[in-house]
């Protein structure tokens, strides 16, 4: 225990001065140093110390791996590093020029930087393999305190007194570390214990270090800032604190205890786990705006980054090709929690500083960070083989379930009627009318049956593409989205994919298609002239449709037809034959008794009509115990967040799909209003066209289908409706004339429909108004129809 105790001391001091420095003594020295233009300031300067620190690393792993082998020891450098260390603190405390503290504090990063190097590569010295998860949790312990202790000293302290904490800190543990372990010539030879390994898991490892690390840091470099320019608390630096230290009374009810279990557990398995609830902790920060929810929020946090810092170094070593030149290895896996430090910071204020409200620049810093982070638990997860069945599965399935629920929840009004049966096979079927479709319907059944296997969901092949990111992402974030391949993640969480376009796709998705058949070959010999000089793609090479300055052709549809022989022919051979294999996958999901989500119209529906089925269902219908059909209808006209509603009932008759999905197809209140405006002609006064809305809901066919709003107060709700247009100017004044009632004189406005009705929210959708018309008449049509079946062929409402 001694040993593990000097060890950690040092370890102690790196934490205690990493989270007193970029959390609070750093961002509240710029702010108090630089005034206007602390953001981009803090930005430049954190990002260049990173730099450093990522550069020295490895550079004096390596000279101190050197010292090592000609008898040295690492001891020294960590004194040495350490009281370069403490001048640059010295410096950068005293100054009131802000250049000045600038270079101190670049030159206090690059001691403890140099130090640290030296000092990670003696613990594999001197620590058995065996006990390596128990030394790893010794260290998460010492970086918790670290943690908490610098964070409450520096955080309640005057900042010159700050200084003089983190000084007196590095001297005492660079001296107990220094006097508590002794380095022997028979230690380094500890360095061949194992076999060379193959560095594939090393990679993995190393990439899920830097997701992870990156959102952290993106995280925390501007958690005090959004405090004080946000919320306006009135004292940041003291919110920050106590954020920081609840996160960290979270993470010591996990760390040593899951650091020791390590040794009897799959280390990367548990280091995927614990970075879920950093995932969804970081993403609710998103959607609070209150102080009490955020402390709340960081215990849980903190729950998960004590198991993720338990486990982190031991795993490391676990995965090193080799363990020859030690301390050169261990500097390049720094750069994995270092190179994240210098984007991170450019990143978030590059974000911040646009010319946008600053609340919203923030609540996408937190879903990027969230992101990240929970992107860096599945890569981890192939450094120990991912199996589809496993329980790590089952809680990444609950935890996007979860997300994506309460994202949909929190911007929009949901309501999905029916339940599906817990176990068999079974096919739901989903009208496409929105993208939300498949972010809330899969989600919302999941958690509402058996959590052992997710809803799949069979999704377009483009989203297993490299590029479909890229050319959906901001223009800043389009260069690092470009060879992203979201399909091992999405894969992960049940969704399949399909081949709906087979005969028209993206630029992007034929270029990497026939670049993986036949190398990177010039557009010329590709695709046809005639269509290369419509779009103005001549001179290029298929690799260019992804870089940035391309983007702009690359999400352009183009058909098979605009492809030369004998590449065209090779393209479709090669797409029938997926397509047959992707239906047959899907076929053995329903053989296992699986529960499949499709949307087999394979794209939105540009006039709210339900369009032709893009591949087949027979075979899926073949192999499922039950069909259910999922009708979604949306109100975008009526006040507050959009309104979603979705009926799902049980399909048991002849009549073909597309008749019985509009049949169930929810009619709302958008849907009321514009058909009663289209049987006034288009004009009619408030009173009027409400009052034939509700005459309209009294002549629908009995059965159908009500959004939850109109079956309880039908007037008030038409009539915010009806209002909500005229704000909107898609229902313009052409006369207003006066109306007697009894002795009561007013005035009425007549208004008639402006067209396009255009909505954001709808960007597919060329006029709202004939959209909404389309639906309600597909719905009646579809549903008197039905009633004209035999009674034995009909929709059992489940």
């Amino acid at each position: 225990m001694k040993k593990h105790i000097s060890l950690a001391a040092f370890w102690f001091t790196l934490s205690f001065q990493q989270a007193a420095l970029l959390t609070i003594v750093i961002p509240a020295t710029v702010a108090r140093l630089t005034h206007a233009g602390h953001i981009v300031f803090l930005s430049q300067l954190i990002t260049l110390g990173d730099f450093i620190a990522m550069v020295t690393l490895p550079l004096i792993g390596a000279l101190s791996d050197r010292v090592r082998a000609k008898g040295g020891q690492r001891r020294q450098m960590i004194v040495l590093g350490s009281a370069a260390n403490v001048l640059g603190l010295a410096v950068g405390g005293s100054t009131l020029h802000v250049w000045v503290f600038a270079c101190g504090f670049l030159f206090a990063i690059l001691g403890l930087s140099a130090a640290g190097a030296s000092f990670q590569a003696i613990m594999p010295e001197l620590v058995r393999p065996a006990e390596w998860g128990k030394a790893s949790g010794y260290i998460g312990v010492a970086t918790l305190l670290g943690n908490a202790l610098g964070l409450a000293l520096t955080g309640f302290l005057p900042i010159f007194a700050a200084y003089v904490a983190m000084i007196l800190v590095t001297i005492v543990g660079a001296l107990y570390t220094f006097f508590g372990i002794h380095e022997s010539p028979s230690s380094a030879m500890l360095f061949n214990v194992r076999p060379r390994q193959k560095p594939t898991a090393f990679y993995w490892v190393f990439i899920a270090r830097f997701l992870v690390m990156f959102g952290q840091t993106l995280l925390m470099t501007y958690v005090l800032y959004y405090f004080q320019d946000v919320l306006h608390t009135p004292r940041p630096t003291a919110s920050t604190a106590e954020l920081s230290l609840l996160a960290l009374v979270g993470a010591a009810l996990s760390s040593f205890v899951v650091g020791s279990l390590s040794d009897r557990l799959h280390r990367a398995h548990i280091v995927a786990v614990a970075t879920l609830p950093m995932a969804v902790a970081t993403i609710a920060f998103a959607y609070t705006s209150s102080v009490a929810w955020m402390l709340a929020f960081a215990v849980l946090y903190g729950a998960g980054y004590g198991a993720f810092l338990s486990v982190d170094w031991a795993l490391a070593l676990d995965t090193m090709p080799s363990l020859e030149n030690i301390a050169r290895q261990l500097g390049i896996w720094g750069i994995a929690a270092t190179l994240p430090t210098v984007i991170a910071p450019a990143v978030g204020g590059f974000m911040l500083h646009r010319p946008v409200p600053l609340a919203h620049s923030y609540f996408y810093l937190f879903w990027l960070a969230g992101l990240t982070i929970l992107a860096g638990a599945v890569v981890v997860w192939f450094a120990g083989g991912i199996q589809e069945d496993s329980w790590f599965t089952v809680i990444l399935s609950l935890t996007v379930a979860s997300v994506l629920c309460l994202v949909v929840t929190l911007r929009c009004r949901v309501r999905l009627t029916g339940h599906l049966p817990k176990q068999g096979a079974l096919l739901i079927v989903s009208n496409h009318v929105h993208d939300l479709d498949g972010a809330f319907i899969p989600p919302r059944l999941y958690l509402r049956g058996n959590w052992r296997y997710p809803i799949y969901t069979v999704a377009s092949q483009r989203l297993f593409e490299s590029g479909f990111l890229a050319v959906r992402s901001p223009r800043w974030l389009k260069g690092w989205m470009r060879s992203f391949n979201a399909g091992p993640i999405l894969r992960l969480i049940g969704i399949r994919p399909i081949e709906d376009t087979p005969r028209t796709r993206p630029f992007y998705s034929w270029a990497s298609e026939i670049r993986r058949m036949q190398g990177n070959l010039p557009l010329e010999e590709v695709f046809e002239h005639t269509f290369l000089h419509q779009v103005g793609a001549k001179g290029l090479y298929l690799s260019h449709l992804y870089q940035p300055r391309w983007l702009h052709l690359a999400n352009q549809p183009v058909s098979l037809r605009a492809i030369q022989e004998p590449i065209r022919q090779q393209l479709r051979s090669k797409v029938r034959d997926r397509i047959n294999e992707q239906i047959s996958s899907v076929c053995r999901l329903l053989e296992q008794k699986r529960k499949v989500f499709v949307t087999p119209e394979g794209r939105l529906t540009p006039d709210g009509l339900i369009g032709l089925f893009r591949f087949v269902l027979e075979p899926l219908r073949d192999k499922a115990d039950a069909v259910f059909l999922s009708a979604v209808a949306y109100d975008p006209l009526c006040p507050g967040r959009l309104g979603i509603d979705a009926s799902l009932v049980s399909y048991t008759h002849t009549v073909d799909l597309t008749t019985a999905l509009a049949a169930i197809r929810p009619i709302n209140a958008s849907h009321t209003i514009a058909h009663a405006l289209a049987v006034l002609g288009g004009k009619g006064t408030e009173q009027e066209v409400v009052k034939q809305a509700i005459a309209e809901l009294a002549h629908l066919p009995s059965g159908v289908h009500l959004a939850f709003k109109l079956q309880r107060d039908r007037e008030k709700i038409l009539t915010r409706v009806f209002r909500r247009l005229v704000q909107l100017q898609w229902l313009e004044q052409v006369e207003s004339h006066v109306d007697v009632k009894a002795t009561t004189l007013s005035w009425e406005s007549r208004y008639q429909v402006a067209t396009p009705w255009k909505d954001k929210r709808f960007s597919h959708v060329k006029d709202l108004y004939s959209y909404l018309i389309n639906q309600w008449e597909e719905t009646v049509t579809a549903h008197r129809q039905l009633e004209r079946f035999d009674k034995k062929t009909h929709v059992d409402v489940n």
